[in-house]
């Protein structure tokens, strides 16, 4: 393909992928000015990274000559500690992991995946001992309060005047504040994203899992029920996805530490159902 070609491509694939997001801006009266100047931030921020992982210094003179943006805006950026750059180690992230410890490390759950009601009280208790396995920086207590307003876990009296708290989902829906929800969305996009790219345009044996079914004519008293379905399929298959690879995560196996390298793995899923707007009839067509 040539080079003209590959930048009309590239021109059109962007359309396509900046359209949602400024339809989120404009149902959100973030105006052409605030996103101009996120995107120039972005420009400038994504562009010292790329540098920074090639083992390049990056300068304002090289960003700029990569980005096209002036040197001194460059700068006030860079100096900028206003810029608010997406953590990556979000809570719905912190929470998945949580979920999928709890179930597969035999210490907290059994190796079929069914979680065990986990002692609560104290720095040493089980649960605190879960949280700690998955950072050090983290407080079990404030961890807990989160997940019992989300309803992920809630605590129980057993008979023998024990308090344990026990494990009320088998998966992660961010649904609980905007910030959980746009968080996980834009991670999902940028795997998304990724996983395409290289299907298109890396060369091997085994391409990213990426695939579609969509139905556009079903009844609207059925929408209920495929939703319901849609969400019961997925629970199902993301159980045996967590299954398949908890055999395979070194945090759970210490012994299959044979490598320095590290593979992430992502298998996400959504479903998505909307009521279409009805088509109007031509001039002329029966009623």
């Amino acid at each position: 393909m040539k080079v003209g070609s590959q930048t009309q491509l590239a021109v059109k694939i962007l359309w396509r992928l900046l359209a949602p997001a400024v339809k989120y801006c404009l149902r959100r009266s973030l105006s052409y000015q605030d996103a101009s100047k996120l995107l120039k931030d972005l420009f400038i921020e994504e562009a010292r990274k790329e540098l920074a992982e090639t083992g390049i210094d990056p300068t304002a003179s090289r960003i700029s000559a990569l980005t096209g943006i002036r040197r001194p805006d460059i700068n006030i950026s860079l100096k900028s500690k206003s810029l608010d750059t997406p953590n990556e180690a979000t809570f719905g992230n912190f929470t998945t992991h949580l979920i999928g410890r709890w179930m597969y490390d035999r210490r907290f759950g059994s190796s079929s995946g069914k979680p065990k009601p986990l002692s609560v009280v104290g720095e040493k208790s089980e649960f605190a001992q879960l949280v700690g396995s998955l950072s050090s920086d983290l407080n079990f207590r404030t961890i807990l309060l989160e997940l019992e307003r989300m309803g992920v876990v809630s605590k129980k009296l057993l008979s023998t005047k024990k308090e344990v708290v026990v494990l009320n989902v088998d998966a992660f829906v961010a649904r609980s504040t905007p910030e959980e929800g746009f968080s996980m969305l834009a991670e999902d996009i940028g795997d998304l994203s990724r996983a395409v790219i290289d299907n298109i345009e890396v060369e091997g044996d085994l391409p990213h899992l990426h695939a579609r079914t969509i139905f556009d004519n079903l009844s609207v008293d059925d929408l209920t029920a495929v939703r319901e379905w849609s969400l019961n399929l997925g629970a199902e298959v993301h159980k045996r996805a967590r299954e398949f690879l908890s055999r395979f995560d070194r945090d759970l196996h210490p012994e299959m530490l044979t490598s320095k390298e590290r593979t992430r793995v992502v298998f996400s899923t959504y479903s998505f159902a909307e009521i279409l707007a009805a088509k109007k009839k031509k001039e002329g067509q029966e009623k």
